[in-house]
């Protein structure tokens, strides 16, 4: 049976109070709709897919989605790229722009300008972006110590 316009509006609710949908962006959720029933819109589940995918979405933490970047992740690049400024500071440019300047430089992907930085960016993809962050604080902290 197809899923019903109220169990879709559940979905939903469940899928923003987790951080799954973002300023309209339904990227996350649309990838775990893909990933657990291979389809690609919400509307095409049945009302035992919705279910279970609403199940998932408990079962994950804030802003978590299988095999993107980590929640852990994400703090630990923020707190490197903010000490990062500590260390290096740059005028007028935000800590925004300077972590869109990495992501490009070190996974060589157009961030976007709005928005979550990180939407394409997975798992492995997270943990080079860190690795480079350390090189990054490191050759700061070295330029700072001369």
């Amino acid at each position: 049976m197809a899923i019903s316009k109220e169990s879709i509006k559940s979905l939903h609710a469940a899928a923003a109070h987790h951080g799954l949908i973002s300023s309209g962006n339904r990227d996350k959720l649309l990838a775990l709709v893909f990933e657990q029933t291979g389809k690609e819109r919400v509307r095409d589940l049945t009302e035992r897919e919705g279910a279970a995918i609403r199940a998932r979405i408990r079962t994950l933490g804030k802003g978590s989605v299988p095999g993107m970047i980590r929640p852990g992740q994400l703090k630990k690049a923020w707190k490197l790229l903010y000490l990062l400024c500590e260390m290096d500071p740059r005028e007028g440019v935000s800590a925004r722009a300077r972590m869109a300047g990495a992501i490009k430089a070190l996974l060589k992907i157009e961030a976007p300008k709005t928005g979550d930085l990180f939407r394409w960016i997975d798992e492995k993809m997270g943990a080079r972006l860190i690795e480079g962050l350390k090189r990054y604080a490191e050759s700061a902290g070295r330029k700072k110590d001369r």
